[in-house]
């Protein structure tokens, strides 16, 4: 199996400007992705996507790595209102002949190099299209619209949580892992034959805006202590 890996990179950012390229103990955070991604050998190849040419990201990472081919994304591919499946198929037509792609969040100083394996052994061995690192949230799930907020799942809302046979999840926003012949089927990432590895809430934070920010430097200091 010929597996890629995939970084989606764009230099701009509406909520946290710049986030992908921001210093994190000690370097860009992108190279800690890109690290983790390239400890075990598991891809052929790794492919930043960005919106940026060549020497400018070289200028603001820490240089040429020759694990890392550098790709400049079409312009339609790197507008707000682009999907990452978008980004993602773009590289794949560029870059055929792989059978599983891995694509890789840039801002991503939680990640590990063992969930990424982990991931891959179980696309390998079972029957899903797609394998993500997922989170359970636990509780109850509502969602709000304007100022009212409501449960989507009523027929728990009596459960003890500890009792629940429904477990609630949530997608941590680290990376996919896809079998590509699958995904061009599925016409997305995210499908219905889909499995998990599951992380703690220690283990993950998504990075949206600042506060998130702040809540990974913590969690991140707390897993590395010694």
């Amino acid at each position: 199996m010929h597996n890629l890996g995939v970084i989606l990179a764009k230099k701009h950012s509406t909520r946290l400007p710049n986030k992908n390229f921001l210093e994190f103990n000690g370097q860009p955070i992108i190279e800690h992705s890109i690290n983790e991604a390239d400890k075990f050998g598991l891809f052929d190849k790794i492919i930043v996507s960005t919106d940026m040419e060549k020497d400018e990201y070289y200028s603001i990472t820490e240089g040429v790595l020759s694990n890392v081919t550098v790709y400049k994304r079409k312009p339609e591919n790197t507008k707000e209102n682009s999907t990452m499946y978008d980004a993602l198929m773009e590289v794949l037509e560029a870059y055929p002949g792989y059978d599983n792609v891995c694509l890789i969040h840039a801002c991503n100083p939680l990640l590990k190099a063992e969930y990424i394996r982990s991931a891959l052994l179980v696309l390998s061995w079972e029957n899903y299209d797609t394998v993500i690192p997922a989170c359970n949230i636990g509780g109850y799930i509502m969602h709000a619209t304007n100022d009212k907020i409501q449960l989507i799942d009523n027929a728990n809302y009596t459960t003890n949580t500890q009792s629940q046979k429904v477990q609630y999840y949530q997608n941590v926003g680290m990376f996919y892992w896809c079998k590509i012949d699958k995904l061009y089927e599925n016409k997305s990432v995210l499908c219905e034959n889909m499995g998990f590895i599951e992380l703690s809430k220690m283990q993950c934070q998504d990075i949206d805006d600042a506060g998130d920010w702040e809540i990974a430097k913590w969690k991140y200091k707390r897993m590395n202590e010694k």
